[in-house]
């Protein structure tokens, strides 16, 4: 099965309803995609802003939790030392009185005993009563004062205990109040951002218009080009035939040129010049000589006089420490090389030879001793020979 030739490009060619409808919906939504990327990297520092401070709060929470958990084990030890150095006071008062009473209570004792001769049971009675003051002494100034401390020590040791669950439950607030924060923060970004998309429809129907228009004026482009195609295929194919007639003509003048122009031919075969088409461009440029205006003559005489110096001095590309060239660009030619480059660059002949040899001298490379004209004028006067050049 042979292959389908795609069909050629027409940048007229009328688009469908669906295509339109496409192409203006992509063109809205690059329009908004700018807008639509900033809200979504404004969202994203918003949750990683709200990230950092809840670490922040949680770690904060938490390094007051360590620091608070010695508070209670610190609060209960000194309330226990205070309540041992209370017992220990009191204890020593009580044996200071215990030695003093039973001092006084043993002298009572003897007395009774030696003096009075009091019986034994009431010796004994004495005795006691001297040991039953340090309790009451120890009762009071250590052991009632220091069971005091013990309980309220217990009581606030208990309270301080408390202090890291508060400030962690505290941490944990603050961190919901920072969730909330963002989610407020959040809704209200996603409300700016649906009010900067609600212009998303009108855009797209403004372009799509846009596109309607532009195919309504592709449509009269297109009704214009095939008018004018229809009434302009007769007037271009009249100018091609009439340059090609000119074109036609000229080579024809030019051919009777080379064939009936004696002083022509002479020329060319004095010059060595044998190609057809060589020949054929030079009777041309004759024939354009001879009708030229005063500046086309002008750039003629200067096109030939650079380009017979570039002949025959060459045109260097490098050259060595002594200034001695190394590379050509373009090489010295011939005379017969120079003269056809120059003919076949559009510079008649007349030019050609005059700006030649300004430069090639008689007999070097490849320049006639003599030129047409001087041969012409040689055997007119009829002279013998023709003048002789150094070489």
């Amino acid at each position: 099965m042979a292959k389908k030739r795609p069909r050629p490009y027409d940048p007229l060619a009328p688009l469908p309803p669906q295509r339109i409808r496409r192409i203006a919906a992509r063109q809205a939504a690059t329009a908004y995609q700018p807008l639509r990327a900033q809200y979504v990297r404004l969202r994203s520092e918003l949750d990683a802003e709200t990230a950092r401070e809840q670490q922040r709060a949680a770690a904060a929470a938490q390094g007051l939790a360590e620091l608070l958990r010695s508070v209670g084990p610190a609060t209960g030890e000194a309330y226990q030392q205070a309540a041992g150095t209370v017992g220990a006071l009191g204890k020593g008062f009580s044996s200071a009185l215990a030695a003093q009473q039973q001092a006084q209570a043993q002298a009572a004792a003897d007395f009774l005993h030696q003096i009075v001769g009091a019986p034994q049971g009431q010796i004994e009675q004495v005795r006691q009563i001297g040991a039953s003051g340090p309790d009451v002494t120890y009762a009071l100034g250590g052991a009632i004062p220091g069971g005091a401390l013990a309980r309220e020590g217990a009581a606030f040791a208990s309270a301080a205990n408390l202090l890291p669950a508060t400030a962690l439950g505290r941490g944990q607030q603050t961190v919901q109040m920072l969730i909330m924060d963002a989610l407020k923060r959040r809704r209200e970004l996603a409300g700016r951002q649906a009010e900067a998309l609600a212009g998303l429809p009108g855009l797209q129907s403004d372009l799509e218009q846009k596109l309607l228009d532009r195919e309504l004026q592709k449509e009269a482009l297109r009704t214009n080009k095939y008018l004018a195609g229809v009434t302009g295929k007769t007037a271009e194919a009249e100018a091609a035939a009439a340059e090609a007639a000119a074109d036609r003509e000229e080579r024809r003048l030019a051919l009777d040129k080379l064939k009936n122009d004696q002083d022509l031919k002479l020329r060319l075969r004095e010059l060595g010049i044998q190609e057809k088409n060589l020949k054929l461009q030079i009777a041309i440029l004759e024939g354009q000589q001879a009708s030229a205006s005063a500046d086309q003559q002008s750039k003629w005489e200067q096109d030939a006089g650079a380009s017979a110096e570039d002949a025959y001095y060459g045109i260097a590309a490098s050259y060595d420490d002594e200034g001695k060239v190394t590379a050509w660009r373009v090489r010295p030619m011939s005379y017969k090389a120079a003269l056809r480059r120059m003919v076949l660059a559009g510079i008649p002949l007349f030019y050609v030879e005059r700006a030649l040899n300004a430069y090639y001298k008689r007999g070097q490379r490849g320049r006639p001793m003599i030129t047409p004209g001087e041969r012409r004028t040689a055997r007119r006067t009829g002279q013998a020979e023709a003048p002789r050049g150094r070489r």
